[in-house]
């Protein structure tokens, strides 16, 4: 009897203990937390030489922190404040979902409305349309299948402003489903434009005038705008590699062309951690923070209605963020620990951007109490789902030549847990635990993955956003070994060019011939690289239309396909004139890798690619 009345009172002291520590490790961050904060984030600012900063920290119950820094233009040199707006991107988006969203709870539209329904003059392609219809749910958490818009369309010139139907009719064909809709997520930027046209449809009004009088009026947003601002004077401009970059209106305005101020998009935020007073009922907001519309159902780590899942520190946010030329945004909030942020920078500085969050989501970080969450055994036959797995829903298949050596995952299930790592970089892992409806929670409990089936390719493996199939070990590594080996010979072959013609006089004339095929199959690989590489390093202006870099890239992959075929021609011609075999068999393998990179980019569309189209 004394051993249970030991055992209680300890129980009962270690929960007190349990609780208080929670309390403790709940704590809001103080003002001299946030100052101090503050001064670290100055640091970031003058290290990266960022020409302004503006960043508000939201606590529920507390007034917002706000900061802002720096200039709205560097050659003016005026001060940026509370009200300077910033180009926001993509978090336009989550004003298209709270639009519908708003409808939904007005009974105008249903998530399940067929688009074909709601907008009957839009061109769209479902190859599944009998039994997997496309419906309004799947443009707002981007299961429609469709491509992104194309490189033409991120710079296309839009002024003046085209409305909706005609930015749509731009280019059709990106509208295809590539597979089922409401299977797997893949985002993209004409799905939120389609939304909106609906909102415009279903309510009479113009989007702009929709969302100013059902969310700005409501929010007291008063300097946010689809517009070029008006308030020149206190409006920042966007940097580029410190270079200025003009003001442009995007095709797909619903999708990426609001600007805001550090103040409004205080508000907004605060709407989203007060459960959508006063713009949406609390059980709104809950639908749109978890998507229904994939293999899974509901899935918390998800896209969800316009308004995806984002991971600082295990912790599971919600929000958005966005890029575009000379801007960069993050606006996140989490609905456990009613805490939330948004960072908005007049300067496309990735690096900047990543320690910035980061930053701030540590702090965050410490003031949440520490997670508890019930840890099941793993069953035999998830253990047996040990393997490797590569990703099938890419944003936009003319990109997948090169997502694809990034594509590949080892998963290792053990009793205990799992354990989720990249092939290549090999510098991404994580450790998860099974939990009961077959969840996988990352080490802070948040679902994280989860097992489903594909109408398609049958079982398959989601991890927030991404969809996986499982792929053998000789699929796993076989693209990322070729790809090694014919890159460190094509270095190894770029030297050799160098030297080999110091020597000419001494080799034979099939030997000359050998080193010269050689040289022209590296150098027509090298310069294919080249202009890739450059042109990916800002794609939107050197490859979305027709100019040096994008003509170049399309020429050159020609000449690599060229060349490649007339080596493999030229060594079987010179084979039996050889008396050293040597540069022979090395010029044999590199031509047979080459030869398989360039099937290889034709399989993917790449040999001859017109990027602008």
């Amino acid at each position: 009897m004394k051993f249970v009345i030991y055992a209680i009172s300890q129980s009962l002291v270690i929960s007190l203990l349990c609780l208080l520590f929670s309390f403790s490790a709940s704590a809001e961050l103080t003002n001299h937390d946030l100052e101090l904060l503050d001064q670290d984030i100055q640091k970031i600012v003058k290290q990266y030489k960022l020409p302004s900063l503006a960043y508000a920290i939201l606590q529920k119950d507390t007034p917002a922190f706000i900061r802002v820094s720096g200039v709205t233009n560097i050659k003016n040199n005026t001060l940026a404040d509370q009200h300077t707006q910033y180009r926001i991107a993509s978090i336009s988006k989550m004003f298209v979902g709270i639009a519908v969203m708003q409808l939904v709870e007005a009974k105008q539209v249903k998530l399940s409305d067929r688009v074909s329904t709601l907008y009957p003059g839009l061109e769209f392609h479902n190859p599944w349309q009998d039994t997997h219809p496309l419906r309004l749910v799947h443009l707002l958490e981007n299961t429609t299948g469709w491509n992104d818009i194309s490189l033409s369309e991120f710079a296309y010139e839009n002024t003046p402003a085209l409305n909706l139907d005609d930015a749509l009719a731009i280019n059709s064909n990106s509208r295809t489903s590539r597979w089922p809709p409401g299977t797997r997520q893949a985002y993209t930027n004409s799905a939120a434009t389609v939304a909106a046209r609906i909102v415009e449809k279903s309510s009479g009004l113009k989007f702009t005038d929709y969302v100013e009088q059902h969310i700005f009026t409501p929010l007291n947003m008063q300097h946010s705008s689809y517009a070029k601002p008006l308030d020149q004077d206190n409006a920042a401009t966007g940097y580029k590699r410190h270079q200025p970059v003009p003001f442009k209106h995007i095709l797909m305005q619903p999708s990426g062309s609001l600007s805001a101020s550090i103040e409004d998009m205080s508000r907004f935020t605060m709407m989203l951690i007060n459960q959508g007073e006063p713009l949406l009922s609390a059980n709104t907001l809950n639908r749109m923070e978890h998507s229904e519309s994939t293999n899974l159902n509901r899935f918390t780590a998800g896209y969800g209605i316009a308004n995806f899942s984002r991971y600082y520190q295990g912790h599971r946010y919600r929000g958005h963020d966005g890029t575009l030329p000379g801007w960069m945004s993050e606006l996140v909030y989490s609905p456990k620990h009613k805490t939330g942020f948004v960072v908005l920078l007049n300067s496309e500085h990735p690096a900047a951007y990543r320690a910035l969050t980061l930053l701030i989501s540590k702090a965050l970080a410490n003031s949440y109490a520490k997670p508890e969450f019930a840890q099941s055994k793993i069953p035999e036959e998830l253990i047996a789902q040990s393997g490797y797995y590569q990703y099938i829903n890419p944003r936009n298949e003319k990109q997948f030549f090169l997502e694809r050596l990034i594509a590949t995952r080892k998963l290792t299930v053990t009793q205990d847990s799992a354990n989720f790592s990249s092939l290549l970089p090999a510098n991404w892992q994580r450790t998860l635990y099974y939990s009961e409806q077959g969840k996988w929670l990352n080490p802070q409990g948040e679902e994280v993955m989860a097992f489903a089936n594909d109408p398609i390719e049958g079982e398959v493996l989601h991890y927030g956003n991404l969809v996986f199939k499982p792929v053998s070990g000789l699929q796993a590594w076989a693209d990322k070994v070729i790809a090694i080996t014919w890159l460190l010979l094509l270095v190894g072959l770029i030297l050799h060019s160098f030297y080999w013609p110091w020597r000419r006089k001494k080799l034979t004339a099939p030997e000359v011939q050998i080193r010269q095929s050689l040289s022209f199959n590296a150098w027509s690989a090298l310069l294919f690289l080249l202009f890739l590489a450059i042109g990916l390093m800002s794609a939107i202006d050197r490859l979305g239309h027709i100019g040096f870099f994008s003509l170049g890239l399309m020429l050159s992959s020609l000449l690599l396909a060229a060349t490649s075929s007339w080596s493999v021609w030229k060594l079987k011609l010179l084979y039996n004139q050889l008396t050293a075999k040597t540069a022979f068999y090395i010029a044999s393998i590199f031509a047979a890798l080459q030869l398989m990179v360039v099937v290889y980019l034709a399989a993917h569309g790449v040999i001859g690619i017109q990027s602008w189209n």
